[in-house]
């Protein structure tokens, strides 16, 4: 591959035979560039719909406290309600949240497994974190997490 990049640098062949040779080389001997663009967008789609799911959830917490503060003097079945759906939202989102960083760490192994060893281009994710730190410090792991502790806080003090 760095001879074809010496070649093109110098003028000897085109970007498009360079982009030829380069796939047709990429191709024979495992994965390339364009598989590994196709696996970027797939990484991209799974954190897209992470932020989505995380938004969603951080509404419906935020309607459910506010139903809280206004239900905490009058009603006590609507607080034991809306604390058991705040716990239940909570463990949905957690499963759908560790299904996303499965589906990333698959690819990320696919990639590892059937990529070029002449291939020369980006990684395709930014930088990996090792697994403890990925559980311990992501807000997609901490968050439902901690809502569904300070919902069993409120049950039990209601």
């Amino acid at each position: 591959m760095n001879e074809l990049s010496n070649l093109l640098d110098r003028g000897l062949i085109t970007k498009d035979e360079f982009e030829l040779q380069k796939n047709a080389l990429s191709s024979a001997e495992g994965w390339g560039f364009e598989e590994a663009n196709i696996l970027r967008e797939m990484i991209r789609h799974e954190c897209d719909v992470t932020n989505e799911r995380m938004a969603y959830f951080m509404a419906l917490q935020g309607f459910l406290f506010t139903a809280l503060s206004f239900a905490w003097e009058d009603s006590k079945a609507l607080v034991i309600l809306l604390s058991v759906t705040g716990i239940f939202s909570s463990i949905s989102i957690l499963y759908l949240l560790k299904l996303a960083k499965r589906a990333i760490a698959n690819l990320l192994n696919t990639w590892e497994e059937k990529r070029s060893k002449n291939y020369d281009g980006p990684d395709i994710i930014g930088i990996r974190a090792s697994k403890s730190v990925n559980l311990l410090l992501s807000p997609s792991f901490i968050l439902p997490i901690l809502f569904m502790m300070v919902w069993f806080i409120i049950l039990f003090i209601r």
